[in-house]
């Protein structure tokens, strides 16, 4: 309860969104070479039909609900940076440069980085939280060791609950359905991480768009 109050008062911080969509664009122009045919795997994971080829995170879908559902991800791996949320438009700007500088060789290796979709957010619901913007990194990628304010982040097998929807990437969008999908988890007296809630953006060019937000299950 006290994050439905968070959200619906206010405290989720601003998530930019226009800005965010430019640079998103900007971003598939390197993905050229993540397209590939995939299989599903003999575990049930899969790269879902809407990346169409391009490299995504592989999950398999637990449960489904009425507005959202419950998936298990594989491993992950992601090069990630910190933005600060009290700030305007020109940290989400920095942010995404400096992944960007990374990719294009500003690593330890001076080579070029392979990425996949899509680009996510960890937004804070709480103060003493950061937030942060990241890239996916295909499993299989050659990953060298970034430069300074860039770091490299796993993540284990996680169950998340996730709600897709089709509206732009902009801030009220997130909000919105931020908000629809933790009311809906506490009504169903579902845990989750209260922490952070999670912004990923697909596509903006495709039409209907993908977007979705997401709470860690626990």
């Amino acid at each position: 309860m006290c994050l439905l109050l968070a959200l619906s008062f206010g405290y989720y911080p601003t998530v930019r969104m226009y800005t965010l969509q430019i640079l998103v664009l900007s971003f598939l122009c390197l993905l050229g070479s993540s397209v590939t045919a995939e299989k599903e795997a003999s575990d049930g994971y899969r790269t879902p039909d809407f990346c169409k080829g391009i490299k995504c995170p592989r999950y398999r879908v637990v449960k489904k609900y009425k507005g959202f559902e419950l998936r298990a991800y594989e491993p992950t791996n992601w090069v990630t940076t910190n933005i600060d949320w009290s700030r305007d438009d020109h940290d989400i700007k920095s942010g995404y440069f400096r992944l960007y500088q990374y990719i294009n060789g500003s690593n330890a290796k001076g080579i070029l980085v392979e990425t996949g979709q899509p680009l996510m957010i960890f937004v804070p619901l709480k103060e003493n939280k950061r937030a942060s913007m990241s890239f996916f990194l295909p499993p299989e990628v050659n990953v060298p060791e970034p430069s300074e304010n860039v770091f490299l982040q796993t993540f284990a097998e996680m169950s998340l609950y996730v709600r897709t929807f089709t509206s732009p990437a902009l801030d009220i969008d997130f909000k919105k359905n931020g908000n629809i999908l933790a009311r809906k988890l506490v009504s169903q007296e579902k845990t989750f991480d209260d922490s952070f809630i999670g912004c990923v953006v697909y596509d903006p060019e495709t039409i209907p768009h993908r977007n979705e937000v997401f709470f860690k299950a626990q």
